[in-house]
């Protein structure tokens, strides 16, 4: 991000969104997406206007009130950075406090994918996709990136309502309420477990395999396997870091959803989504789920601390490297490692920023190297430490990080704790300096920077 701006920053200075009351229209006509969102917000209005954001191929058809009558609003499609659009809606209110705003809205969806390469959402017969990185429902937010990125903190409560035409499924990370059916159309609800800052909804003909602990959402052609492999890895990973890192606060069952390849796994709360590569058939293509799986023994840290994706993605690729070992063997614990590091030399060639300390990486928006430089500061603590006092210090860290968010600080501070050892050479050399570089690049560079 480039403002340095915090969740208290946010509370202070703006409305909030408290509840989405959402309905979405999905295939029933064609490729087009029909919206109606009913929106509670908190806060009063400074001015006599509200802002929203929707995707720039949405146009919203009318505002009301909650009392039901209508409100005048303006929306223009703006460009925030270079090919990044948005549809701007500029709503003008009446006197007094506004508490419950309806907008009702279509378009189409086509993904952002020529700036966000994940970001393929879009409505087709095979897979939707709908997430808030398309912007498919309004945030409270003006077109430009410091109230873009405010309006996406938000955190909310929500209740979403999905009709699709039979025989598809709706697949999303809520708790799960019901369906109700037509002879051609089915609606599904789900609601939040607990405040979300996103929603997302997958819309397939999904099979539906359930156990006592995990709902999985999986593409027909994969459901033999799934039954044969994927539980089993499953199951096994959550044991395994249950036991090393104490319990996750995940809701049961635990929601898996299938998503088509190149839409990008990604770990929510209390749900997962995950390529079709972690559902096929190989020794080791299940590991990606260990991957998504670990996001759940993730401190918490603050705003300017997430930037740097340390404390999420180093961790869950660490913790992927140790289920491997404890699964597949050190052989093969190895040979992950070491893709972590070749993938971080990779990215030294392309460009020496890469080389910037840990510390920085938010600063110079490098956190994709928190990915693979990453796991080998994990590693590195942990030989320091040997396996038990490491996994007490990981419990220890995400049961503070619980009470307050965390920082480099802590990290050091709770480490020295457990190991009753001053670790200030070891932050400086891997965390705060380069020195610990030596250990990832020595064999493929000399002392000029140059293979």
């Amino acid at each position: 991000m480039l403002f340095e701006i915090t969740v208290q920053d946010w509370r202070e200075t703006m409305n909030r969104i408290l509840h989405y009351q959402l309905s979405l229209d999905v295939l029933r006509h064609d490729e087009k997406l029909k919206g109606r969102s009913i929106i509670q917000i908190e806060g009063e209005s400074e001015d006599s206007t509200l802002f929203f954001l929707l995707y720039h191929e949405l146009k919203v058809l009318e505002i009301r009130l909650k009392q039901g009558a209508l409100l005048s609003f303006e929306q223009e499609i703006k460009t925030v950075q270079t090919n990044y659009q948005v549809n701007e809606i500029k709503v003008f209110l009446p006197q007094g406090d506004i508490d419950e705003l309806e907008i009702k809205y279509e378009g189409t969806i086509s993904g952002y994918e020529s700036i966000f390469p994940y970001i393929k959402d879009s409505l087709s017969p095979e897979f939707s996709i709908l997430r808030n990185d398309c912007l498919v429902y309004p945030i409270l937010a003006k077109a430009n990136e410091e109230s873009i990125r405010l309006g996406i903190l938000n955190e909310f409560h929500y209740d979403i309502y999905v009709t699709v035409p039979m025989p598809y499924v709706v697949a999303s990370g809520g708790r799960f309420i019901g369906v109700e059916k037509t002879p051609q159309f089915q609606t599904y609800h789900y609601k939040s477990h607990r405040k979300m800052w996103r929603i997302d909804i997958c819309v397939a003909k999904y099979q539906i395999i359930e156990t006592e602990s995990i709902r999985l959402f999986v593409f027909e052609e994969d459901v033999k396997r799934t039954y044969e492999k994927v539980i089993l890895e499953l199951n096994r990973v959550f044991e395994l870091f249950e036991q090393r890192f104490g319990c996750c606060e995940r809701v049961v069952p635990f929601s898996i959803i299938e998503i088509k390849e190149g839409f990008g796994s990604q770990a929510g709360e209390d749900y997962l989504l995950m390529e079709e590569h972690g559902f096929k058939e190989g020794e080791y293509d299940h590991t990606h789920l260990y991957h998504e799986i670990g996001h759940g023994w993730n401190p918490r840290v603050n705003h300017e601390m997430r930037k740097t994706r340390f404390f999420d993605e180093a961790f869950a690729s660490y913790f992927e490297a140790i289920a491997i070992k404890k699964f597949y063997g050190i052989t093969r614990y190895e040979e992950k490692m070491e893709s972590y590091r070749q993938s971080f030399l990779q990215r030294v060639q392309y460009d020496r920023l890469n080389l910037e300390p840990i510390c920085d990486y938010g600063q110079y928006n490098i956190s994709y190297n928190s990915y693979t430089k990453g796991p080998f500061v994990l590693a590195a603590l942990e030989s320091l430490m040997g396996e038990a006092t490491f996994n007490r210090f990981i419990q220890l860290l995400i049961q503070t990080s619980k009470k307050h968010p965390i920082d480099f600080n802590d990290f050091q501070k709770l480490a020295e704790n457990v190991l009753s050892y001053d670790l200030s050479t070891f932050m400086n050399d891997w965390i705060y300096g380069k020195e610990a570089l030596d250990a990832l690049i020595k064999r493929y560079f000399d002392g000029e920077g140059q293979r």
